[in-house]
């Protein structure tokens, strides 16, 4: 069913019956999956089969000839919006119309089409299909009209093209090789990242004139830079990368532009370039729908440079945003970590610290990620209302778990520094003149520990601005 669900959400329903037949149960079958009445086999055995030995295969036999209608309908609808993918499509469906003509022997329409489809993939660097076109003239022009000039002209063609392939698909391999190979390491040895330069160095040395190899290319020069957490180096590729989209002749996938227009944003709220993190996240939204994963996404960083830069409206206006989308639920306790700190930072609205717990429980199990920022805003919250018991309470508690969870991982440091800052409150009896004087060589620490790319969305708020807000309270609270 799950080919039969994703076709449905590319065709409309006046399209199916231009190629196929639309009869009987097939039709009842789109029908009834249209009105998302069927959603499973199981489903769709009980509706048409209920009862029925062989329920089983006779709805298999069904669903083939839908899939079969549907993948028809398919080449008859228009990719929208209209761009990069549609011309995709349109010279991927060209080229197989080729195909078919030559074997069918409609040799001069077939190579009048090819002439035609070949400077649309080369125009848009679609260089597997510029290959089998100029391959499929080659032949017609040595098979069936004999031309010597021509016959070199797309042998040399295709000579070219075949290697821009062959560099296309050597560079895509390594970068799924190492990427599946990171996905199995906790912590990154050596041996790999220079595994990765190996191949960045050998990428770098080909001038491959190919939008996708270049795409490939400058995403192992990000893979290198976040694992090696060098965000100069990724704001620095990704404004590369969109000067290079921004030289070709024809518009750019839009998931591509997101891609290093996002990576733009994190690097360069580390750097502290906070006008270059705002202009990527304005080009973002212009890239994205409103009720779309990655709206919610570039809201949140928008939350974030607003902690960074202390634009608490900014924050407040984010958070709006998030929750005017569609798609919020994907991140409705994120976004309730996010008011509580804006409640502690500006004092505005009310925050029930029960309320908060028991909303949040589901990142109790994210030792090393949001449950951080749980157990944080636990201890900010007490401090807040002056409940100074419970915070005693919760402080062996707090330096256990940075211990156990978060010592030995250095993409963690600054969380597990600054939940020790929160314990020493405790150990010194709430009195600030003491703290600051026993906090001082680990709270410097805390200051020369550089920021992760891989945990900024944890550290949501910068740590010496919370602790900067500590003091506040505690010198507040003694006077």
């Amino acid at each position: 069913m799950r080919v039969i669900l994703d076709l449905n959400e590319m065709i409309s329903p006046g399209q199916l019956d231009v190629v196929g037949v639309k009869k009987g149960k097939v039709d009842d079958l789109y029908e009834l999956v249209r009105a998302g009445t069927i959603t499973t086999t199981e489903e769709g055995r009980a509706s048409f089969y209920a009862g029925n030995p062989i329920a089983g295969d006779n709805f298999n036999r069904l669903k083939k000839g839908l899939q079969k209608t549907m993948i028809n309908s398919l080449f008859c609808t228009a990719i929208r919006p209209a761009g990069y993918l549609e011309k995709y499509f349109e010279v991927a469906k060209a080229d197989l119309a080729c195909d078919i003509l030559w074997k069918k022997g409609k040799v001069l329409g077939a190579a009048k089409l090819a002439q035609d489809t070949l400077k649309d993939a080369k125009r848009y660097h679609l260089s597997k299909f510029a290959l089998n076109l100029s391959q499929r003239l080659c032949y017609h022009y040595a098979a069936f009209q004999p031309d010597k000039k021509k016959y070199r002209q797309y042998k040399a063609l295709a000579q070219e093209y075949r290697e821009i392939v062959q560099w296309e698909d050597k560079a895509e391999d390594y970068y799924h090789d190492l990427f599946l190979e990171l996905r199995f390491y906790k912590t990154i040895p050596e041996a790999f990242l220079q595994q990765i330069r190996e191949v960045q160095q050998e990428l770098h040395a080909q001038d491959i004139p190919s939008m996708h190899f270049q795409f490939v290319r400058f995403q192992f020069d990000l893979l290198l830079f976040k694992l090696t957490n060098n965000p100069q180096a990724i704001a620095d590729i990704c404004e590369n990368a969109i000067n290079f989209m921004n030289t070709l002749s024809f518009p750019v996938p839009p998931r591509s532009r997101r891609s290093f227009h996002f990576n733009r944003v994190p690097a360069n709220i580390l750097v502290g370039n906070y006008p270059a993190a705002q202009k990527a996240i304005d080009e973002v939204k212009e890239l994205t729908h409103r009720h779309s994963a990655n709206w919610v996404g570039v809201h949140q960083f928008e939350v974030i440079l607003g902690f960074y830069t202390n634009d608490l409206p900014k924050v407040e206006a984010a958070i709006q945003s998030i929750k005017g989308s569609k798609a919020h639920k994907i991140i409705t306790e994120e976004t309730l970590i996010y008011e509580t700190y804006l409640f502690f930072l500006a004092g505005s609205g009310h925050i029930n610290l029960g309320t908060f717990l028991n909303e949040t429980i589901h990142y109790a199990q994210d030792k090393k990620g949001m449950n951080i920022n749980i157990l944080i805003l636990q201890v900010l919250l007490l401090l807040k209302r002056g409940d100074r018991a419970g915070i005693i309470e919760r402080a062996e508690a707090l330096r256990m778990y940075a211990y156990r969870y978060l010592s030995k991982d250095p993409t963690t440091r600054r969380s597990q520094i600054f939940l020790r800052l929160l314990f020493l409150t405790v150990r010194h009896s709430f009195d600030w003149g003491v703290i600051e004087k026993q906090t001082a060589k680990t709270y410097a620490e805390l200051l020369a520990t550089p920021r992760h790319l891989s945990t900024i969305d944890i550290e949501v708020v910068p740590y010496e601005v919370l602790w900067g807000r500590v003091r506040e309270t505690l010198d507040v609270s003694s006077r």
